[in-house]
């Protein structure tokens, strides 16, 4: 009776981890980003082009969500950096807050940063192993007023 009990949960436990990665892809991710001009007098052409220009994730944080679900962060460093991650197939997208909760909000201003940091910057889909070049751009904070 013990050895039959024992074959049955080495049987489950062995299906339970093919089963897991089974769905699982390799996916390699290269984020690119561009900004909006935020600040307040007209800037030099050489900058609107600079900002507009697509360059590797800066030091920024995203979120990497599967139907609302997080799923995995993605911090950038300046450089050329491709991301290697196993991913179930799905839909996905980025966001710049890792919660779609933020709290409740004491008043309209964090009502707004709560919704624009929530937004979905990107979406995209993963059917299979892949390699994607994902472009984010970065506007400006609709929750305060533009600077003079």
């Amino acid at each position: 009776m013990k050895i039959s009990l024992a074959a049955i949960l080495l049987f489950l436990l062995f299906s339970s981890e093919k089963c897991k990665n089974k769905d699982l892809v390799s996916v390699q991710l290269k984020i690119t980003e561009t900004e909006t001009y935020c600040g307040g007098a007209a800037p030099p052409d050489e900058l609107i082009q600079d900002l507009q220009t697509p360059k590797p994730l800066s030091s920024r944080k995203l979120y990497l969500f599967k139907d609302d679900i997080l799923v995995d962060s993605i911090l950038g460093d300046n450089s050329d950096t491709t991301y290697q991650i196993q991913l179930i197939s799905g839909n996905y997208n980025l966001r710049q807050s890792n919660s779609l909760i933020n709290g409740i909000a004491k008043n309209e201003v964090q009502k707004c940063m709560n919704e624009w940091l929530s937004r979905k910057m990107q979406s995209f889909e993963i059917k299979g192993d892949t390699s994607l070049t994902i472009h984010v751009h970065f506007d400006c904070n609709p929750c305060y007023p533009p600077p003079p």
